[in-house]
């Protein structure tokens, strides 16, 4: 008779399989988590509370809208207001609140229209006609309470909140959907109800990271077959990932990265389905891949499992929306590796591959979701098949061309640049046979029919349009730093230079310099030339035509340039004039560099905001108002205490009163031409009003290579960069008694 396996045999052979089906075997987890989920839903039922939208009967007295308001906002509050068509509508909430902890609560709604709120059959708020009326303190037992909520009769809505304290130490915060239900359920059903937006969310994370899985295979695949695993690349790859991921968390959803691409920017996108004459000045390429990543929470939100809107939503949103660009950084590292390989190699790999993650801005935005990470991969990788269909004229490598080169374009305008003289290079290499001209055919067809998809062009014609007016007018235009003269030429090529020369730094400089004139260039000529063209054709055919520049523009050529680095890299350690003397320069230079890139994570670990949170934190009492000017982003994140917008002004400030203003003093040199914001600041800096700063912070790393960089030492924000937009100089202004 057979033996039944025992429990470590069964084990050990689920921990093989796993092994030799990792994506399988992740996307079985997020299935069966998702059954689990499900049915977590139907014992828990829908959040929220029934909603029903009626005309009063003194104006007709009919029913407009009934369902579910799974998350009570001023947005959806308004949009069923309107129903009513300019009648006024009546609003009104009804189900059961779940309260954990028996104890006195604060509890309001806030209103610009009559408000009232029952519990267990009383009234316990009354807004009295819309006033700001103060929140009342309410003894609760513990279980579920049953509530009303009426809001009107109204025809339309710019105010409304239904708050509690929850134990916020510093303001009232929304009720949220996790602890309303339109309907009675016992304990168990409360418990699931309350656990099954977190469980949606950790499955959405789990097909997030099957979604991952499914496009990095391919580029793992490659690395694994076509690169040696040596331990300094196996170092060097973990080094750069340690770099990428640190500092990943910086300001999270408060919008301290500029022009990172925002939740709601992609939702919008998505609503219109990428058509409808939806445009932007980006091109829809990246939004197209992050809109796939958001598909299982948008799938959720479809259920009514979890809102996209609701709190939190936008956190994992904007978390999911940073790995894709680390992830895509990551695989700009293995196109590296695979051009240095293909072009210098074996053993100029590492280097190459650490240079590049080393340059600057690099290792800024390979963790943010802004579109260089996503374009400098898809253009490290045109490079590698530009390079394979120059040297062996295969048609694979024309069509991966095309596709790659156009994904590049796709996914930010200027990289058009980069192509214009490589493909007269391939005109002159391959226009003088029937083949050649078969390949340089498949390649433009497969890059204009790529480009023809990523622009929607069929479906969105007016977008795709609409696009191209803006990127070729205010888009570009109004950014002009220097004059179309001989001059302003001059200054620009100048300023370009000290912009490259910033990113890649003196040590990169020095790495360059040592390998010019290697005899490794010959052996790879001309293929190597290739890399040097794309550079030069994007500065004679883009930079030079806009008439601007910032240090993240340069970033494909301080990615080439990364191959040259290389070079002097491997000529410094493998020279036997100076045995000892050159490696050990090689070495200081390279950990130079890497003191460079760490720093710029130090810069947004230790960020000024994350100090000024913490001292609000400890010093602002309960209901005391802190103001910012015009807008909360570039400051520290606000929203845990009772927070409230102010005007730059002396009478903007003085009616609102609040009873802190912190002030970013770096953005704050932008009221350079407000006369009114200029008033305003000496005002404060005087102490002749009410108002006296309390605190003035700013970060300090004079240990790191930073301190050499005057870029960030001079508490002056550089119109190049967006690197020392991390830790800027903050002030905090507190009101006299």
């Amino acid at each position: 008779m057979a033996r039944t396996p025992d429990l470590g045999a069964r084990v050990s052979s689920a921990i093989r399989a796993v092994r030799r089906h990792p994506l399988l075997s992740l996307a079985a987890l997020a299935a069966l988590s998702t059954l689990a989920v499900a049915l977590l839903h139907r014992m828990g039922g829908p959040p929220g509370l029934l909603l029903t939208v009626s005309i009063p009967a003194e104006n007709g007295g009919r029913l407009l809208h009934t369902g579910i308001d799974d998350i009570l906002t001023r947005q959806n509050t308004e949009r069923m207001a309107m129903l009513g068509g300019g009648t006024p509508a009546l609003l009104r909430w009804n189900g059961y609140l779940w309260v954990a902890d028996a104890r006195e609560y604060e509890v309001r709604v806030a209103a610009d229209v009559p408000a009232r709120l029952w519990l267990n059959g009383h009234v316990v708020f009354d807004s009295q006609g819309g006033r700001d009326v103060p929140p009342k303190r309410i003894r609760m037992r513990r279980g579920q309470q049953l509530i009303e909520i009426t809001y009107g009769p109204a025809t339309r809505s710019t105010r409304f909140a239904f708050e509690w304290d929850d134990e916020n130490p510093y303001r009232l915060t929304a009720v949220p959907g996790t602890v309303l239900s339109p309907q009675s359920r016992s304990s168990t059903q409360w418990a699931a109800h309350r656990l099954a937006p977190a469980a949606t969310a950790a499955v959405c994370a789990l097909w997030f990271a099957v979604l991952c899985a499914v496009a990095v295979a391919p580029v793992w695949r490659l690395a694994r077959r076509e690169l040696r695993w040596t331990p300094a690349l196996t170092m060097t790859f973990t080094g750069c990932a340690v770099l990428f991921v640190l500092g990943a968390w910086w300001g999270g959803t408060a919008g301290w990265a500029p022009d990172e691409m925002t939740p709601g920017y992609v939702l919008q996108a998505m609503q219109q389905h990428f058509g409808q004459g939806w445009y932007d000045r980006y091109p829809p390429g990246h939004v197209y891949v992050i809109g796939l990543a958001y598909l299982p929470l948008a799938a959720a939100d479809s259920l009514r499992w979890l809102s996209v809107h609701a709190p939190g939503s936008d956190a994992i949103m904007v978390a999911e929306a940073r790995v894709i660009s680390l992830v895509m950084a990551m695989a700009a590292l293995v196109g590296v590796g695979l051009l240095a390989k293909r072009t210098l190699g074996e053993k100029y790999v590492w280097p190459a591959v650490l240079c590049t993650a080393a340059f600057l801005p690099f290792t800024f935005y390979a963790k943010l979701a802004n579109v260089e990470s996503p374009y400098i991969c898809w253009f490290t990788w045109s490079l590698v098949f530009l390079v394979a269909l120059y040297e062996h004229g295969r048609l694979r490598d024309a069509v991966a061309l095309g596709v790659t080169a156009a994904a590049t374009v796709g996914t930010k305008d200027q990289a058009y640049g980069l192509y214009v003289l490589p493909a007269v290079a391939l005109l002159w290499r391959f226009g003088r046979s029937r083949h050649g001209w078969m390949l340089l055919a498949a390649g433009a067809g497969s890059s204009v029919i790529t480009l023809a998809l990523i622009f929607n062009v069929l479906f969105n014609y007016q977008g795709f349009r609409d696009h191209l007016t803006m990127i070729s007018g205010p888009a570009s235009t109004g950014y002009r730093m220097f004059p179309a003269t001989p001059q302003g030429s001059a200054t620009l090529l100048v300023a370009t230079t000290g912009q490259l020369l910033s990113g890649i730094g003196v040590a990169g400089l020095l790495l360059i310099l040592a390998g010019v004139g290697a005899p490794v260039y010959r052996r790879a000529w001309p293929a190597v030339m290739l890399l040097p063209l794309s550079a030069v054709s994007y500065y004679v055919t883009f930079i030079a035509v806009v008439g601007y520049v910032y240090d993240r523009f340069l970033m494909p050529v301080s990615t080439i340039l990364a191959l040259s680095a290389a070079v002097g890299v491997r000529r410094l350690l493998d020279t036997d004039r100076f045995p000892r003397a050159a490696p050990a320069m090689a070495a200081l230079l390279l950990f130079w560099l890497i003191g460079r890139a760490s720093a710029v994570d130090l810069l947004m670990v230790r960020d000024s905001r994350v100090y000024v949170e913490d001292w609000l934190a400890s010093h602002v009492k309960r209901h005391e108002t802190v103001g910012a000017p015009n807008q909360y982003v570039y400051l520290p994140r606000l929203d845990r205490f009772r927070r409230e917008l102010i005007f730059p002004s002396i009478p903007g400030t003085m009616a609102a009163r609040p009873d802190y203003i912190v002030l970013n003093r770096e953005y704050s040199d932008r009221y350079a031409n407000d006369p009114d914001a200029q008033a305003w600041m000496i005002w404060l800096d005087s102490g002749t009003g009410p108002y006296q700063e309390v605190l003035r912070y700013k970060s300090s790393f004079r240990w790191t290579p930073l301190a050499f960089d005057r870029r960030f030492t001079d508490r002056v924000q550089d119109p190049f960069t967006n690197l020392d937009k991390a830790n800027p100089e903050m002030s905090v202004f507190r009101r006299r008694e």
